[in-house]
């Protein structure tokens, strides 16, 4: 919609070491490339879909803050050795929800620990008085974890594990 910030992921094949963005309308168009599928890279392991952690409460696999979070607050989210997810898990399938959103808003995810200048990307965005869902795939930091960054809104947030890369066990799902 006019004047609707959004945001998703995708996944799409390289032309040589390029790819192309298409969009039928006039638009301002922000990439973030957060990784590739390679032929050494690490299997997805899937995993029934779990509420990772919910700041509308109550605790669920990860306790956070039951509340909604203001602009600037970075959420740390342990996530290696965590329920299903090996200590040696490499990254993280996930789905982020923003709800119920003051304003515009945003939610970027990085790989943990939270530092003192988070990247300026938005994994998903939200418009005044809305929510919004987009899926991602985050790599998992020295500590364990990934990092929640709140950004534009006061907002609540979920996340949903829905699986990993690498780790153990040996095997798992390749791209094709």
């Amino acid at each position: 919609a006019a004047g609707r910030t959004s945001s998703t992921m995708t996944v799409t094949a390289l032309a040589g070491t390029t790819f192309c963005v298409y969009s039928s309308a006039s638009a301002d168009v922000v990439v973030d490339l957060v990784g590739a599928f390679a032929p050494d890279g690490a299997l997805f392991h899937p995993m029934t879909p779990t509420r990772w952690a919910n700041s509308l409460g109550p605790t669920w696999q990860v306790p956070v803050p039951a509340s909604p979070y203001n602009p600037g607050v970075q959420i740390d989210i342990p996530v290696a050795g965590h329920g299903a997810v090996p200590a040696n898990a490499t990254a993280a399938a996930v789905t982020v929800a923003a709800i119920n959103s003051q304003w515009p808003g945003r939610i970027g995810m990085y790989p943990g620990p939270c530092r003192a200048n988070p990247p300026g990307t938005a994994t998903v965005t939200t418009s005044l008085g809305r929510s919004a869902v987009s899926d991602t795939i985050v790599p998992i930091g020295t500590n364990g974890g990934i990092c929640a960054t709140i950004g534009g809104s006061a907002l609540h947030m979920t996340i949903t594990m829905k699986g990993w890369f690498g780790g153990d066990p040996a095997g798992g799902l390749a791209y094709q």
